[in-house]
């Protein structure tokens, strides 16, 4: 009797142990393929499957993807690298102001695609070269493939205005003026105004009591000299035909200025060799 009672807890410690280790591997075993399914579950916010039609809406298709948004132009840029998924290519379609399609750009691989002066909004669609189905999964490799970056619509060191005689800021819509005022002794300048066709800018040098003893007039040149008595300046800047400007105006003038050390200001004048 012992001897049997010894055996039937033995077996009875064997199936324990057999239960146990069964119970975690169905343990990980379903832990392992809710993982997968959560996985599988996950689909971007940004792109959706689905194709675009000419009037601009959605229209179901499997073997395309489209953003869920449509941009505007002035606050959205984008760029895409379709090595981040292999196969894939991309297509833009422009909308003018009233939402009538007027650009295609057609399958691309490039970086961006420019999409013209009277595209005020867009969308993207998405595929692979082999048109195959596409699923949640995809949607997720072109969302690592497109970057959207928000333009920048005015400068920040450029603002439409002009400035008074005392030297302070004044309304004008047809003048802009830089933002900040430059000391002599720390900052010079240089001005390209063939960056922005028609475009013209003037200096107006202060002395140390801030007074006003300089106004260059327009001028086209690079730069102007200003005198010995001036220790801080300001730039004006418009077009020849003297038209209103927006904060597009602001970015043009931004590209013709160059703000450099004054301890640089030499080198503008070292001859070509």
């Amino acid at each position: 009797m012992k001897k049997t009672a010894g055996i039937l807890k033995l077996l009875l410690l064997v199936s324990l142990l057999i239960g146990g280790i069964g119970s975690d591997v169905v343990l990980a075993y379903s832990y392992e393929t809710d993982s997968i399914n959560a996985v599988g579950a996950k689909a971007s916010n940004q792109i959706e499957v689905g194709t675009v039609g000419a009037d601009g809406k959605n229209v179901a298709a499997t073997n395309r993807a489209r953003t869920v948004g449509i941009y505007k132009t002035s606050e959205k840029a984008f760029s895409v690298d379709v090595s981040k998924a292999t196969g894939s290519r991309y297509s833009v379609l422009g909308f003018d102001a009233g939402g009538k399609k007027i650009v295609d750009s057609g399958w691309q691989t490039g970086k961006t695609y420019a999409l013209g002066k009277d595209v005020v909004s867009y969308r993207l669609l998405f595929s692979y070269s082999d048109n195959r189905n596409l699923s949640s999964a995809d949607t997720l490799k072109f969302e690592n493939c497109l970057t959207l970056s928000t333009v920048q619509n005015s400068s920040s060191v450029i603002e439409v205005g002009t400035v008074g005689a005392d030297g302070k800021n004044v309304a004008a819509t047809n003048r802009a003026r830089t933002v900040g005022i430059y000391k002599t002794s720390e900052k010079a300048f240089s001005v390209d105004v063939s960056k922005a066709t028609g475009s013209r800018y003037s200096v107006l040098g202060f002395d140390a009591g801030g007074k006003k003893i300089v106004d260059s007039g327009w001028q086209t040149g690079k730069t102007y000299a200003l005198g010995k008595d001036v220790v801080s300046y300001r730039l004006l800047f418009s077009y020849s035909d003297n038209r209103n400007l927006s904060s597009a105006d602001t970015l043009a003038f931004e590209k013709c200025l160059s703000i450099i050390p004054a301890s640089a200001r030499d080198d503008w004048e070292l001859p070509i060799m």
